[in-house]
Parts: C-alpha cells; structure tokens; sequence
C-alpha cells in the first residue's frame, strides 16, 4: 500500500528508544523527513546512524520538552530546516511509582508536565503550520492502563501509577477536543494506547540466566502478563515496530476518515475499542 507520506514532515518528540525511535525509522522509510528530539543527543545520533543506513532524511534534536520553550524551539529547527510540518507524534512520558498519598505536589507535576503539558505545548507550536495548508496528522500515545486501574500490579506487586494514569487520560482528553477542534481545518487528531509493547532489549533481558526470563521468554511474559491482570488473546507481546506501522498509517493519505480515535494496540487484551 502506497502511505502517499513521501515528502511529508514529521516532528517525532522523545524518539531515542522504544515506540518513538521506531516511529522515526518508520516514517522515515515511507520518505518523510523527520525532526525528532530528546534529551541525549547520543541516543538521537545511533537512530540517525540507523536512518543513513537506508537513505532516509532526518534531522536529530536535542531538546528538553519539559521546558516550556522546548516545542517552540523544536519545531522552529524542524520548519527552518524542512520547510513546515505535517505530521506531529507525541510519546514522552514518566511516572514514579508511588502511591497515591505519597506523592507530592511537585512530582504530581513533574509527571504531568512531561507526559502531558509537553504533548499540548507541542500541538500548540505544530497546528499554526498544519491550519496554513489545511492537513495535518497528530498522533498521541497514551496507556493501556487508563483502561485497567489495578493496584499493587506487577510481579512484585509494588508497581503503581496513579500519576502515569491519571496524565495519559487527560492527554487522551486533549486528543478528543483537539480533533473536533481542528477537524475543519483537515487536521486528524487520534491518540493510541500500547499494551504490552516491548522493546527488543527487554525481550534480551528475559534470556539473561537468573533473570525472572530464565525459565524462557514466552513463560515470562505470562506471569508478568497475568501480575498486571490481563492476557493478550494473542498470548504475546507486541513490538514498537508493530505499533509503529500503525501510526505510520494514522500519519498517511491512506487514513482519509479517521480522526478521535481513542484505541488500544494491545493484542487483544483490554476490554476497548
């Protein structure tokens, strides 16, 4: 299938690793020019390696999103150097893994202006470029947990997250209104939520002899699966490559109709659209 993306221009933000570097490598293969950041610029340099190795354009950012001139500046190097942008993916996120009356102000907003003010200061600074040729992909990655308030979850039952959540639901909320929003200037807006999507080093980490993999990865994923209360109806975790083709499509002159979707790549696993 023809994406019809080549050309485009893509502003990927937190890109160095997982479900962001596999965006860049992605989109980048269907020939758009891509401006993406984070804040190691080593990391960012071994995903341009990456790109150089099939021909493709991009353009490495370091750039610090939690500051408030960070997506102003961005997107300003990504318009300087490619001309404007079309397409925005939005992927930082933190949480710290307290409980909810142990957390403080100040890390309420550390987690909230990463994984959230970050995303909406980067739509603000991409829509202005987007409404001036009347097309424009905005693709936001949430959280299966949104859909599946556990407490205590994880193997050792100490993995908790209410700020991670609670962020990403509101960054799901931005997507809605931003869609309808924007809708009549042509410019999508959807919002995606990984499952267990897994990186290739966590997948490694899992055959290290003593790891909580040694008993083997499939059986691994299972008791880690089943500890977070739910089991892929595929039985397996999916990729950052696999959810990367998804937002490639989202990003595409394939995607004519689809914008406020709020959906879960997660193999089946959560009870969503």
């Amino acid at each position: 299938m023809d994406l019809g993306l080549e050309g485009r221009v893509a502003v990927v933000g937190g890109a160095s690793k997982g479900i962001g570097r596999a965006t860049v490598l992605r989109l980048a293969e269907e020939g758009v020019r891509v401006a993406y950041c984070g804040r190691s610029l080593d990391s960012l340099r071994e995903v341009e390696k990456e790109v150089s190795t099939f021909g493709g354009t991009c353009l490495p950012v370091e750039c610090d999103l939690g500051q408030r001139s960070g997506a102003d500046s961005f997107v300003k190097e990504a318009v300087d150097a490619f001309g404007g942008v079309d397409i925005m993916v939005f992927t930082p996120s933190i949480h710290l893994s307290r409980e909810f009356m142990d957390l403080t102000d100040d890390e309420w907003e550390e987690t909230f202006n990463i994984t959230f003010h970050a995303g909406a200061r980067l739509a603000r600074a991409v829509l202005p470029h987007m409404q001036a040729q009347r097309w424009g992909r905005i693709v936001f990655v949430g959280a299966g947990s949104i859909y599946k308030q556990t407490v205590g979850i994880g193997i050792d039952h100490t993995d908790v997250h209410p700020d991670f959540t609670t962020a990403k639901a509101a960054l799901t909320n931005l997507g809605k209104f931003l869609s309808k929003s924007f809708g009549p200037d042509q410019i999508f807006v959807n919002t995606l939520h990984p499952g267990f999507v897994l990186s290739a080093e966590r997948r490694a980490a899992w055959a290290e002899p003593g790891s909580d993999a040694s008993k083997g990865p499939q059986d691994a994923f299972i008791e880690m699966a089943s500890s977070y209360g739910y089991i892929p109806a595929l039985g397996r975790p999916g990729t950052p490559e696999g959810f990367a083709n998804v937002i490639a499509f989202l990003c595409s002159e394939a995607n004519e109709y689809m914008t406020g979707i709020d959906a879960a790549i997660d193999g089946g696993g959560l009870d969503v659209g």
